[in-house]
């Protein structure tokens, strides 16, 4: 049972998302974020968001519990998207309400922790202009720390852990990763060089005395903000449902195989934009996921030249009813 003050919450962001809504005609969508650790608990509710193409409202959650009551408000929402990590006790759980509360039309399923770590290699590439080349601290552990400590040596990042001692490190970025724990103190912000950058992307990893300590100095502080991250997953899964329901499919025009959308195609088939109304040719496919070189043999290009003349009637006679 949520609390009177989670429901009070809840109302306001239900108002503020239903006003947006009226004004500015966008597809709304509630994320439900699993809390990253264990020691979170109860209901949040961050501020509705507007992106370039939808809505976004949000709630953050320890239990399917506490899940199921928010489910059962969230008939006007257009889309449920649904972190997906097992990270919690009760993920499994949570993942499994939401495949039985949610029709499968409008549910979505993403990786939060794969969220985190794209924002903050984002930011700090950015900020940075790149870092190939570059020498990055890594400080703390978990999901986020491992992703970054496999991801930035292939784009060229030399990865140093350090060490319990006091000799300067010859390093301008570093990156706290733990999720929510101090893995930053004092001692390690006074082995950095004077234009160091400390980068808190797992939030909270630095120390109080270590913040303090890297302003005295003057070192670039920053702290991860993932709402450019959470806007673009949102568009990519929703671009992905567009192309698995209404792009992919198959179909067979007098003896041609005619492929959008996804589908390993046999060999031989055409490949076009789009199933159901098709406005341009890919190529030919191989039967094993690729494409087949220029030049095209005598029976291939006939099979294109048959789609393609399917297309053009279709565009000439205009949108159908």
């Amino acid at each position: 049972m949520l609390l009177a003050e989670h429901l009070a919450t809840l109302r306001d962001r239900l108002d503020e998302i239903a006003a947006l809504a009226a004004r500015t005609n966008k597809a709304t969508v509630l994320v439900v974020q699993q809390f990253p650790v264990v020691e979170d608990d109860g209901v949040c509710f961050p501020p509705v968001r507007e992106s370039i193409a939808n809505l976004l409202a949000f709630v953050e959650l320890g239990t399917a519990h506490d899940l199921d009551a928010i489910l059962a408000c969230a008939e006007p929402f257009n889309w449920i998207a649904v972190d997906a990590d097992h990270k919690l006790p009760e993920s499994a759980r949570i993942v499994q309400t939401a495949g039985s509360r949610v029709p499968p039309g409008r549910l979505l399923f993403y990786s939060d922790n794969q969220v985190w770590f794209d924002s903050a290699l984002d930011m700090v590439q950015r900020i940075e202009g790149g870092v190939s080349g570059r020498t990055v601290v890594m400080c703390g552990l978990g999901p986020l720390a491992d992703s970054l400590a496999l991801t930035l040596p292939r784009i060229g990042a030399c990865v140093i852990v350090p060490d319990d001692g006091t000799s300067p490190l010859h390093a301008s970025i570093v990156l706290g990763a733990s999720q929510k724990r101090e893995s930053i103190d004092a001692a390690l912000i006074q082995r950095l060089p004077a234009n160091a950058a400390v980068y808190d992307v797992g939030i909270g990893n630095l120390t109080f005395e270590a913040a303090e300590l890297a302003r005295t100095r003057g070192l670039r502080l920053y702290r991860l903000d993932n709402r450019a991250g959470i806007s673009s997953a949102i568009v990519r899964l929703l671009e992905t449902d567009n192309m698995v329901s209404r792009l992919m499919g198959r179909v067979r025009l007098r003896n041609v195989e005619v492929v959008a959308g996804g589908l390993l195609a046999p060999d031989g088939a055409v490949i076009v934009d789009d199933i159901r109304c098709p406005t341009m040719i890919f190529g030919i496919a191989d039967g094993h996921g690729r494409f087949r070189r220029e030049p095209l043999g005598p029976d291939d290009r006939e099979r294109v030249q048959y789609v393609r003349s399917l297309i053009g009637r279709a565009l000439e006679a205009g949108p159908s009813r």
